[in-house]
């Protein structure tokens, strides 16, 4: 059957409008890949307590200075260690008791051979061998006591030096001085926060690597980060450790890395794992 061309358009229009009405389809992208990420973090960040109670008798460093391994941060009023360690270094150095003890033993000695001699030129008798052999004994006894008090004057000499070395408050590696948190004249102890500790270089980062992903890392690896996952820029990572066991909940594994930092840029920066 053969319509008229007006009815015929009648029954195309209709559709041809429909179909202009209709958004155009469009292809959708592809999904990209999700990188994993972390936030960057200092190597070492220590809040430093003094081991031993004392008042704080000078503040030896300042906010955001660098201080190397074992240099002094806080130091505590010393006076009456210093004291105790003169004491302790004269009764460490008094050899007058051993030498005392050394003659003492000499001259028993001496006069054991005497009566030794003399019992065999029938001049002393059996009686006074023993006795000088007895004195004999008592001045060793003499001798090792003498000893064993020096020995025990001088540990406890080291022992009166290492509570003075306390009274530093010495830096535990090279970092920035974060904050001081204690005052000239304040009583600190073993709870009291002092002072806080950073190491920036290298800084560290935790990133969670999808498991299958992660089957290619080796730890001693260099890897590339981003900062900014739009832009082609990257640094470079030492992979330190790689979790053997992957978190089941999230298929991941615990990646730390370390990023050089010689010039010291703050942590808390965003960073991405690109393959």
């Amino acid at each position: 059957m053969v319509h008229p061309p007006h009815r015929l358009a009648r029954l195309v229009l209709p559709s041809l409008v429909l179909l202009a009405c209709l958004p155009c389809a469009q292809a959708e992208p592809a999904k990209e890949e999700a990188l994993p990420r972390g936030v960057t973090a200092a190597r070492y960040d220590v809040t430093i307590n003094s081991v031993i109670p004392g008042r704080v008798d000078r503040i030896a460093c300042t906010e955001g200075q660098t201080v190397p391994t074992g240099r002094p941060l806080v130091m505590l009023d010393s006076r009456g260690q210093e004291a105790a360690v003169a004491v302790a270094r004269i009764e460490a150095e008094d050899l007058s008791g051993e030498a005392v003890a050394a003659a003492k033993l000499e001259l028993a000695r001496i006069e054991l051979a005497a009566q030794k001699r003399l019992l065999g030129e029938d001049s002393a008798t059996r009686r006074d061998v023993d006795r000088a052999i007895a004195d004999e004994k008592e001045a060793l006894a003499q001798v090792d006591a003498a000893k064993a008090h020096t020995a025990g004057a001088q540990a406890k000499l080291k022992a009166e030096q290492v509570r003075l070395d306390q009274h530093a408050i010495n830096a535990p590696f090279t970092g920035i001085v974060a904050k001081i948190q204690a005052q000239p004249g304040q009583v600190v102890g073993p709870e009291t926060p002092v002072v806080r500790l950073v190491c920036l270089d290298p800084l560290r980062v935790e990133i969670h690597v999808p498991t299958a992903w992660a089957a290619g890392l080796k730890p001693g690896q260099t890897c590339k980060l981003k900062t900014d996952p739009a832009k082609d820029e990257t640094l470079n990572a030492t992979l330190i450790a790689l979790d053997p066991v992957a978190e089941v909940a999230t298929g991941t594994r615990r990646a730390l890395l370390e990023i050089p930092n010689p010039d010291l840029k703050p942590a808390g920066m965003m960073v991405w794992l690109v393959r």
